[in-house]
């Protein structure tokens, strides 16, 4: 599809926010979710009785059945047969015609049915396409990419100095603060722990917050004028072999 400058913009400002590719992709989904190309349409359902086609599939039901009971009324009636058949067809077109139509509602769910679930998986296949198309279209708005338009640097930049702005904390002077920060950083950390399934991300993260605790520690120990303990670790590398 094409980019809009105001998609664009929107896709340089995540970009610059330090989202992934697949991040930003799902954020540009939910951001335009209606300039996206739509799915195919429910496809309509026009089995009436008075269907040409239906008329026809009742009749020929009809005559294959009345066939196969002549055959037998002349096992049965023999010279008789044609007069006897004649007596009761009126009866015996009358009690088809019932049968078949309790039959059509059934055969018709299904048929509709069928055609739904084809129709589901069509717009699966459809929500599929359009996202892997849009995954490789926006990765050029990241500016590691060679083919970075020029014309939206500056605005990268600009975004990327806000996003960082909006998470610095003033007036670091103050030891409350920066342990008040230590301690953010450490219960994300160790919330990643949590979720990690990969043990080579695992280990790395446990020594990011075992290091991030002993920091806190130092600085408690300071703010209440104990022995400042030793933060280095023995070995830099220990937790992540």
């Amino acid at each position: 599809m094409n980019l809009t400058e105001r998609q664009r913009e929107f896709v340089v400002k995540c970009f610059a926010q330090f989202m992934t590719r697949k991040e930003v992709t799902d954020a540009f989904i939910q951001e335009f979710a209606h300039e996206l190309p739509p799915p195919p349409p429910v496809p309509k359902f026009n089995r009436k009785e008075s269907d040409q086609q239906y008329q026809q599939e009742k009749q020929n039901y009809i005559d294959r059945f009345l066939q196969k009971v002549h055959e037998e009324y002349q096992v049965e009636y023999g010279s008789n047969a044609d007069e006897k058949f004649q007596q009761d067809l009126l009866k015996l077109r009358k009690e088809l015609n019932e049968e078949y139509e309790r039959a059509f509602p059934q055969d018709v769910q299904q048929e509709r049915k069928e055609q739904l679930d084809k129709h589901q998986a069509d717009v699966e296949e459809h929500h599929k396409n359009v996202r892997r198309q849009l995954s490789n279209q926006l990765r050029r708005f990241n500016n590691n990419q060679k083919l970075f338009p020029q014309k939206y640097r500056e605005q990268f930049n600009q975004e990327r100095t806000k996003f960082i702005q909006s998470y610095q904390t003033n007036d670091l002077q103050d030891m409350n603060k920066v342990i008040t920060e230590l301690e953010t950083i450490y219960g994300y950390a160790k919330l990643q722990v949590f979720q990690q399934k990969d043990p080579i991300d695992t280990a790395r993260l446990l020594n990011t917050a075992l290091r991030t605790l002993k920091v806190i520690m130092a600085g408690n120990a300071i703010i209440a004028k104990q022995e400042i303990l030793d933060v280095t670790p023995d070995e830099p590398n220990q937790l992540t072999d």
